[in-house]
């Protein structure tokens, strides 16, 4: 099996398996990444450099230094630097969780953690308040390039944080910011971040949002630095109240539906899927029987997630074929074969190569929930789908979609998280996000 490699694209690989039969892998996650000149595959893990650690290859270049939470980051891809720090800490040093891609700071204050995550299109600083008695007031210390163009995730009076136990309330955050100094082509400033102790919750069936004090540790708030190149409104997830991904993880429940789009699916028009085709996806810590019936989108063109639509996981239009999975397994890889419905979608009258495809889950008997992991997460859902081009493959073409560097795209991580409804480009791009 050889790689058409002229075929790569940020997130695809195309492999020859003899004749007319392909193999298209295609992730939720970047795989790839390209210089300007060749590809490269994208390895996030760690290396030992002596005074810090780095990746192995990324369209990044970072330094995490072993000495306090701080680090240096600088785009491959000509989008500039930042480096960031907290400000006035007494951490012990860092430790290295290399199968999980992190750095951790134990203990750099008082029952604050801090880890630092490698993604594949950028890095994700956690701050863990491990007990009430944490600090809830952080000082960011931030050196930016003047005009740089990576995303850095922006401070806004309240960001949505993930709190460990209370499956995905909001965290109260209120962010002062010190003014920017300008020196030498670079742009400084503080950011205070201090957490209220206040969570949100929303009622399932009334859909109101209650503020409450009842915040239970540990409680794991993020800062997210990227390099703005992964397609957006990738993934979905259906809630009573609202569509939620956070952190790369989603539960399926009676009222909770994970669901995956892929991006630029290249599968001709008029091929055969053959066996194996599959779907593939990582399960969290959660009880194990609740079964789920996997199925398609059964549009020509799958397009992004709405809010509060017919176009949500749980109510879009379903292809006919299904795959039904009965219990998941904790913390496990689970493959579903959707050979029939990849056939259904590509049959369809207006499939067009490089069209995008969206794959969801419904929960079906049983009780309790289960976790799947996705983009940004490492474990992101991937589709294996072996193909025989027929005889009208290739005469109808849609231009393979690439994401352009100049573009800026930023990478939208969840529908509907903010303020309960979908953030438009020009909102993204205007910083209105989180």
């Amino acid at each position: 099996m050889e790689e058409i490699v002229e075929l790569r694209d940020w997130r695809a690989k195309t492999f020859n398996l003899g004749g007319d039969k392909r193999q298209l892998v295609l992730s939720n996650a970047l795989q790839n990444w390209h210089d300007g000149t060749e590809w490269h595959e994208i390895d996030t893990s760690l290396i030992d450099m002596g005074d810090y650690y780095s990746t192995t290859s990324t369209p990044y270049d970072v330094k995490i230094y072993k000495d306090k939470p701080r680090l240096e980051y600088t785009s491959k891809l000509g989008k500039g630097s930042v480096n960031i720090k907290i400000k006035d800490n007494t951490s012990g040093g860092a430790s290295l969780d290399n199968p999980n891609r992190k750095v951790k700071f134990v203990d750099c204050m008082t029952d604050l953690d801090i880890e630092v995550l490698c993604m594949p299109g950028g890095v994700e600083i956690f701050k863990i308040l491990k007990t009430p008695t944490a600090p809830h007031s952080i000082d960011w210390e931030f050196a930016e390039d003047v005009g740089m163009t990576l995303k850095v995730k922006n401070i806004n009076p309240e960001v949505r944080g993930w709190e460990k136990k209370a499956h995905g309330r909001d965290t109260e955050l209120i962010h002062g910011k010190s003014t920017e100094v300008v020196n030498a082509g670079k742009k400084t400033y503080t950011i205070t971040e201090d957490f209220t102790g206040r969570v949100k919750t929303i009622d399932p069936v009334t859909h109101i949002a209650t503020w409450t004090e009842d915040a239970e540790y540990p409680i794991k708030i993020d800062v997210l630095v990227n390099e703005a190149i992964a397609n957006e409104l990738d993934d979905g997830s259906y809630m009573t109240a609202y569509s939620w991904w956070q952190g790369g993880l989603c539960r399926l429940w009676d009222n909770f539906t994970p669901a995956w789009r892929f991006q630029s699916v290249a599968i001709p028009v008029g091929a055969t899927i053959d066996d194996p085709s599959t779907f593939k996806c990582k399960t969290g810590a959660e009880t194990a029987n609740r079964d789920g019936t996997f199925y398609g989108n059964d549009v020509d063109d799958a397009a992004y997630w709405a809010y509060q639509s017919v176009n949500n996981p749980l109510t879009m239009e379903k292809t006919a074929a299904s795959t039904v999975q009965s219990g998941f397994p904790n913390y496990a890889d689970v493959t579903i074969d959707v050979k029939d419905i990849i056939q259904e979608i590509v049959d369809r009258g207006g499939w067009a190569e490089n069209n995008d495809i969206r794959i969801g889950v419904g929960a079906k008997a049983g009780s309790g929930n289960t976790s799947f992991y996705d983009y940004p997460d490492a474990n992101a859902g991937r589709l294996s789908i072996n193909y025989t081009a027929g005889a009208a493959g290739g005469a109808v073409r849609k231009p393979r979609a690439t994401i352009s560097i100049s573009s800026l795209l930023p990478m939208y991580l969840a529908v509907g998280v903010l303020k309960n409804k979908v953030m438009t480009v020009r909102e993204f791009l205007k910083g209105k996000w989180i």
